[in-house]
């Protein structure tokens, strides 16, 4: 089916004229193709989940029986597993494409993470993905880290097209006192929108970003569209990169000792078993749609293994990550909006295996897993991301996708998602992203 595109649609350009635009319509073409037409359905909530530094070899579903990721492992084993998930070596310029759509290097964006108070960030005239959904209707959040600029007002969260920001400005804090420490700046870095939020010091940082998603989903007016990205500081290293920050090292400890190395025990740091913690009926009504019998094999393998599921502390890095993705899919369960959502876990770039920032993440087997400063080299381990989405709007999910996709990819997918233009016209799409005239 052919749908006419809105003129707005032509505005968005991810490069001049060139191969990768051609290739760039392919790509949107073909994840556009793989979802359920929704000219009769509400615009989908569009849910987003950016872990920091997470390498290829850190979660079950890449094949890694070393730390338990149950939770992550649900979303991408009832969804779809983008195997050729590319991303930028850091996460400035991963962020910033991931946020407009284009290469960093169109936007001056490349190269080095921002710094603390940098006087730098994505041109002002950029539109970026929030923005662009606000005009569809969308209410647009932003959870946890920003890191595209913050040198002046106008170029923090709530400026750049976000209703409301609680997170950090800058690369890293400390997960309990939420400080930045950079060269010549120290204090704190925990805003609501504009304002400090010293009230939550001494909480882990992990857990204070969960309850903030789990609130702006439970509050959602559901007339509206919901557009929420968790940008996590897990499992990025925090201020002191001598000693990774956990809640509980004694806990860690005893539940990882066949983990060799100490610091990559405090990584992991899980004594979960099983999937989501939803609080479901067994007498729910039958599915009677496609889309809710794609819900309602997530939510069973949940019921099913309810029994062998025994509850404690979850005291590591990525085990609270891996818990609050379990959290968010409750959330959007329990105020009903998980059948009409399109939910995407990815990381920013490869782990810092070795070198600035190390957080014993790992990249095995892909090239550059011991290479020192891995996150900022090109090798596959450095940009070849972790990354799944779960959506029952999908057509054919529980697969393995080797389709090739880069991080810019996600605006033209999720703005055609969010303004129902499945199915378009693979021409007129060829001639937005390929029109010179339309070249920011």
């Amino acid at each position: 089916m052919n749908i006419d595109i809105h003129r707005e649609v032509q505005k968005i350009d991810p490069d001049p004229a060139s191969c990768f635009n051609m290739f760039l319509a392919s790509v949107v073409l073909l994840m556009a193709s793989s979802l359920v037409p929704c000219l009769t359905v509400a615009q989908p909530h569009i849910v987003v989940i950016m872990a920091d530094d997470l390498g290829w070899n850190d979660v079950g579903f890449h094949g890694s029986d070393q730390i338990p990721t149950p939770n992550i492992d649900a979303l991408a084993y009832h969804g779809v597993i983008l195997n050729r998930h590319y991303t930028m070596p850091t996460c400035t310029p991963s962020r910033t494409a991931f946020l407009t759509g284009k290469h960093p290097i169109r936007t001056g964006m490349q190269g080095f993470p921002l710094r603390a108070g940098e006087p730098r960030g994505i041109p002002l005239e950029e539109r970026l993905l929030p923005e662009r959904l606000a005009q569809l209707g969308y209410s647009t959040h932003l959870v946890g880290k920003w890191h595209v600029g913050a040198h002046r007002v106008d170029y923090t969260p709530t400026r750049r097209g976000f209703a409301s920001h609680f997170g950090y400005w800058n690369g890293y804090i400390g997960y309990f006192d939420h400080n930045i420490q950079q060269g010549e700046f120290r204090g704190l870095d925990l805003h609501r929108d504009l304002n400090p939020t010293p009230e939550n010091r001494g909480q882990y940082a992990t857990d204070v970003f969960t309850r903030e998603a789990v609130d702006i989903i439970l509050s959602h007016d559901k007339s509206r569209p919901l557009y929420l990205q968790v940008a996590h500081l897990a499992v990025h290293s925090g201020n002191d990169t001598l000693q990774l920050e956990v809640p509980d090292v004694d806990a860690t400890e005893r539940r990882f000792s066949y983990i060799t190395n100490p610091r990559r025990r405090l990584f992991a740091g899980s004594e979960r078993r099983g999937f989501f913690l939803l609080r479901l009926s067994s007498t729910s009504p039958a599915p009677k749609t496609r889309q809710d019998r794609v819900v309602a094999m997530l939510l069973s393998t949940v019921i099913n293994l309810r029994n062998l599921m025994y509850h404690t502390y979850s005291p590591g890095m990525l085990a609270r990550l891996d818990e609050s993705v379990g959290k968010i899919v409750e959330a959007m369960a329990e105020r009903g909006m998980l059948d009409n959502s399109i939910l995407v876990f990815l990381s920013d770039n490869g782990a810092q295996t070795f070198g600035l920032h190390t957080n014993e993440g790992s990249n095995w087997p892909l090239r550059g897993s011991v290479c020192p400063q891995l996150k900022f080299t090109l090798f596959e381990g450095g940009v070849r991301g972790t990354c799944a989405i779960w959506s029952p709007l999908i057509q054919q999910t529980g697969r393995v996708s080797s389709d090739l996709i880069h991080i810019s990819d996600w605006l033209p997918t999720l703005y055609s998602a969010a303004d129902c233009l499945l199915g378009v016209d693979q021409g007129l799409l060829e001639n937005y992203v390929t029109d010179g005239s339309a070249a920011g």
